[in-house]
């Protein structure tokens, strides 16, 4: 998917492993290559678990690979280990 905002991570950088840093909102919508609200929709929906900090929407990276996986994203894109 194209990142066209060369200061937000990829798709790959966002499910890495070596983070443990939780995810925005607008993190995931430019790695996605969506918007805030599509990816509001998901976490409306409950097809995205989140938490909240305050006002504040957070996903754990953990959940976000889950989440990719249960869309059959190709593992080969997003670097999700087997």
């Amino acid at each position: 998917m194209n990142n066209p905002d060369p200061h937000m991570p990829s798709l790959a950088d966002l499910v890495s492993y070596t983070s443990r840093e939780p995810l925005t909102v607008k993190q995931i919508a430019a790695a996605l290559g969506t918007t805030k609200w599509t990816v509001h929709r998901e976490i409306n929906s409950g097809r995205l678990p989140h938490y909240r900090i305050g006002s504040h929407i957070r996903v754990q990276r953990s959940v976000f690979r889950t989440y990719l996986k249960d869309l059959n994203v190709p593992v080969g894109i997003t670097g999700i280990a087997g």
